[in-house]
């Protein structure tokens, strides 16, 4: 939350650093001017307000949507892993976790072969190298979706 609010100070700063440096060009227009510019931001802060009500809408939905899906991922009958290109449990869910007899923040970054027999590993580590050679899992930093 303290970022955000850095972020808004740093915006407000900004923008009024800009309005001084423009101040100098209100004085060349007429009242008149001055008038239509008025209103002018008036309707564009009213943009701004319904878009940012537009916004806020929009990411309750997303919020609703991500915790379903936190809640399919967690809840599966069925173990999901997410590896690395290392082959490290990248993300499990709680099934995954109990298949391997852990808690699943604790088998995050653990190498997946370690809970595989051994005669299987090699195996294993093919069909890793075959995903990502055919490029069939996403190469990216883990994100939690809640």
């Amino acid at each position: 939350m303290l970022d955000e609010w850095d972020d808004v100070a740093w915006l407000r700063e900004k923008a009024e650093d800009e309005l001084a440096e423009k101040r100098a060009e209100l004085a060349e227009y007429s009242q008149h001017d001055l008038e239509e510019l008025v209103q002018e931001l008036r309707v564009h802060q009213v943009e701004l307000e319904l878009q940012n009500e537009a916004l806020c809408a929009t990411q309750a939905e997303l919020q609703v949507v991500r915790d379903d899906y936190a809640r399919l991922y967690d809840e599966a009958p069925v173990g999901y892993f997410s590896i690395d290109p290392d082959g490290r449990i990248a993300r499990v869910n709680r099934t995954g976790a109990d298949l391997l007899g852990g808690q699943p923040a604790a088998l995050e970054g653990q190498p997946l072969h370690h809970y595989v027999a051994r005669d299987s590993q090699d195996a294993l580590h093919l069909f890793v190298v075959r995903l990502l050679h055919l490029s069939l899992i996403h190469i990216s930093e883990p994100t939690r979706p809640y």
